[in-house]
């Protein structure tokens, strides 16, 4: 497999609630996220990040140092706070893209370099819209563009800022929500532009065993029920192990809600940890068909008393060579490879 694009992706349709959220492994929290989820909000009707109030407490997300990245969410603003309500995290210093509004026009965000605004745009508040961020850090020649439901409504090009990004914070002293977000690289496999568009994240959940299970259950008569909670999930309680390298589970997935007109990719989800004296080495696994590949890179997992989470994107079915449709998405089977 090509190395991935696709950093993050969350439908925010995998949790019971914020606490839950919060103890993903997808997301890091400062704050109580008690009350900011909610299981019905959502663009569509499922979940999504749900806040009533301009609270200081935030999601944050980390990666690998990237100099260009893009980030891509359905937000629906109601109300800001103080300070701002998104940024991209440099390596040190303060961030070069953070949005602020005002409580008087929250609707027209200024986007600074530190304390300096080098750009404005509008966006609407009390309903959903989309916004798209292309960031490139330098500090003579960097570029930021922004779109707004697929408007381009930035276009800079100067200074950026001179550290490149490692995460993002959103949802910080505002009311409002967010749901289908997702963060890539440009490099690597499809998607490795912007901007993608509208688009919608599907979350589907094992329900049932696949191909091959070598994993031992433990807490559930089966393979899949032991995976099969919410991201936050129950940890230890049930789980599925084993010590071997070359050791494969698969799992059935649910089948997508709709029958979307395109697919960008899969993106497989792995919550981890190794009881060994060192980590250990797994790789997200997919069965299309007859043909089951992984993803090609090693991910690591630490040998540590809590769970880390990993995933891999798969851009088109492996079954095929081709984009994924709505029937081979339906029929995949994805799981784990131990490596190492």
């Amino acid at each position: 497999m090509n190395s991935m694009a696709i950093i993050l992706a969350d439908g925010f349709d995998c949790y019971n609630d914020g606490t839950d959220m919060a103890s993903s492994r997808v997301w890091t929290t400062t704050g109580n996220m008690t009350g900011n989820y909610s299981t019905n909000l959502g663009r569509y009707g499922g979940g999504c990040f749900n806040r009533t109030s301009g609270q200081s407490s935030t999601l944050m997300a980390t990666w690998a140092a990237l100099n260009r990245v893009s980030v891509s969410f359905a937000v629906y603003l109601i109300s800001v706070g103080t300070d701002y309500w998104f940024q991209l995290t440099p390596v040190s210093g303060s961030s070069p893209v953070r949005f602020y509004t005002s409580s008087g026009s929250p609707g027209l965000v200024s986007v600074r370099n530190g304390s300096t605004e080098f750009a404005t745009f509008n966006m609407p508040v009390n309903q959903w819209c989309r916004i798209e961020i292309e960031a490139f850090r330098n500090a003579t020649t960097g570029t930021l563009k922004i779109w707004v439901d697929e408007v381009l409504v930035v276009n800079f090009t100067g200074n950026t800022g001179t550290q490149d990004y490692v995460g993002m914070e959103i949802a910080r002293w505002m009311a409002g929500r967010f749901d289908d977000i997702a963060v890539w690289s440009h490099t690597g496999a499809a998607p490795n532009s912007a901007p993608l568009g509208d688009f919608r994240i599907h979350t589907l959940r094992p329900i049932g065993n696949g191909n091959q299970n070598d994993g031992t259950p433990v807490g559930a008569a089966s393979n899949w029920e032991c995976v099969s909670d919410p991201q936050g999930g129950d940890d230890d309680a049930t789980r599925v192990e084993s010590q071997n390298a070359g050791s494969i589970d698969l799992f059935q997935l649910a089948d997508l809600s709709g029958t979307p007109s395109a697919i960008i990719g899969a993106q497989v989800y792995i919550k981890a940890r190794s009881e060994a004296s060192v980590s250990r080495k797994i790789q997200a696994r997919v069965r299309s068909g007859s043909t089951e590949v992984s993803n090609g890179t090693d991910l690591s997992v630490p040998n540590a008393a809590t769970y880390s989470g990993q995933s891999a994107f798969f851009p088109v079915d492996p079954n095929t060579g081709a984009s994924w449709t709505p029937a081979g998405i339906n029929a995949m089977e994805a799981g784990w490879e131990i490596t190492a």
